[in-house]
């Protein structure tokens, strides 16, 4: 990629990276919320952001070996560090491309899962998030958006009121709750903007 600056929650940023992979006219991807980039990039439509393909990846897995747990500051530094040719991404992405996503990408993520039902007391099972089209919950149809080990994963967003704790997606009842920044259990998985 060519590389631009885009703003992200009102702040400048630069990505190296590829751009999104908006499916051509006549695809059948193109109107789902969720589309494959084979390049370990999944593109939500609907925010525009870039998902890390293998949710797993940074958990406690390559290229990280296991050395325990992950708290808040090694899942940053994990996101940040992340690049092409790590986790299955050939999309030319650098480090400092990927970060946490926001509060209110989480927000946005889980929302329409949870309004179908997606949910651990809903009609469908955890994760709370929907299948590629965005149709029904993602245990019913194939995805290449989700396979991980924890229900729980870091944002970026630190509780106004407190600044040793941060937000965090619930993905068994699709909800957002606050975890303590040295809470070693939750799952890091970045995003990143497209240009």
């Amino acid at each position: 990629g060519s590389g631009s600056a885009i703003i992200v929650d009102g702040a400048e940023v630069e990505t190296k990276a590829d751009p999104p992979c908006y499916p051509s006219t006549g695809s059948a991807q193109r109107d789902d919320r969720y589309i494959n980039c084979f390049n370990g990039t999944v593109l939500d439509t609907v925010t525009g952001r870039l998902w890390l393909r293998n949710a797993n990846c940074l958990f406690r897995g390559l290229p990280f070996p296991d050395s325990g747990e992950r708290n808040w500051w090694d899942a940053n530094a994990f996101a940040a560090g992340l690049a092409s040719n790590q986790c299955g991404l050939t999309d030319h992405s650098q480090p400092g491309d990927w970060r946490l996503p926001t509060l209110a990408e989480w927000e946005t993520t889980v929302a329409h899962a949870v309004t179908l039902g997606c949910t651990a007391l809903g009609a469908g099972n955890p994760p709370s998030l929907t299948n590629n089209p965005g149709t029904n919950c993602l245990e019913v149809g194939p995805t290449y958006f989700f396979d991980a080990q924890s229900l729980s994963a870091w944002s970026s967003t630190t509780l106004a009121d407190s600044t040793g704790t941060v937000w965090g997606a619930f993905l068994v009842n699709g909800c957002v709750d606050p975890f303590t920044k040295d809470n070693g259990s939750l799952l890091v998985w970045p995003v990143r903007v497209g240009q």
